[in-house]
Parts: structure tokens; sequence; C-alpha cells
């Protein structure tokens, strides 16, 4: 686990912002560098989501490697939400991921939806949280 140092701190005075894609191709290979020719160790499928920590040209970097933009669409969220205590937010769906921002009690968070195969994560644009601690308005 990642030292406390080494996490990004998320309130309402600092922008940190997650983009959330969705695989639009059948298949995209997961790079280990920003270009078509490095090595790829997995494979993502259409209809999967990732977390886009950082984009360069035509490369999005996620927990996991490099996805070429190509086979992407980014997803847009809805306000309307925020945290509701201080929480550690992840690069996954569960407390086995990269902590990778510090989320404040009342920062308000844009939500993507629940994360399609744990119901009780979602997706939002601090990174994965655990939904009964995000309380959005209808």
């Amino acid at each position: 686990m990642e030292s406390s140092s080494n996490i990004l701190k998320y309130s309402s005075s600092v922008t940190i912002s997650y983009k959330l894609y969705i695989v639009k191709t059948e298949t995209v290979y997961i790079r280990e560098e920003m270009n078509a020719s490095s090595a790829s160790f997995g494979i993502l499928h259409s209809g999967q989501y990732i977390i886009g920590t950082s984009q360069s040209e035509d490369w999005i970097q996620f927990g996991r490697g490099y996805v070429n933009t190509s086979s992407l669409v980014e997803v847009k969220g809805s306000s309307g939400c925020h945290a509701t205590c201080d929480i550690i937010s992840r690069d996954g769906p569960s407390i086995s991921y990269s902590e990778i921002a510090s989320v404040q009690m009342g920062t308000e968070i844009i939500y993507y939806g629940e994360d399609p195969e744990s119901s009780d994560w979602c997706i939002t644009d601090a990174g994965y949280i655990e939904k009964e601690k995000l309380q959005c308005n209808s």
C-alpha cells in the first residue's frame, strides 16, 4: 500500500479530476508504454471501464498501463453528489486497489455510475469510492 504522502488530496480547494472511459472497440491491448510497438500484457473488451489518470497525445494512462484513445469514449457524469465522510478513493473497485486520492467530507464529486462488477463501489471523477460513502441528490 502506498504511504499517505503519495496520495493526492482531493477537496473543494484542489481540482484533481480523473476521466472515465469506456472501451468502444471489440478489444484493445494494454501496453507497457505509450506506443503501439510496446509490449502488451493484457486486453480490455468492449464495454469495460477505465479511469484515466493522465493523457498524452493518443494515449490514456490508467492503473494497469496505457491504452490508445482511438478505442475509448469519454463517459460524462452527473454532479450533485458529495462525500459523506473523509474517504480514500482507489483505482479499482475494492480496498485491494491502490489509493489515489484523499477525499474530504462534503467535497462535491462527479458521479459516473456503479461499477458494473461490484455494486458496492461507484465510479467518480476522484476514482472508485464505496457507494455507501457518497450521497447524490436525485
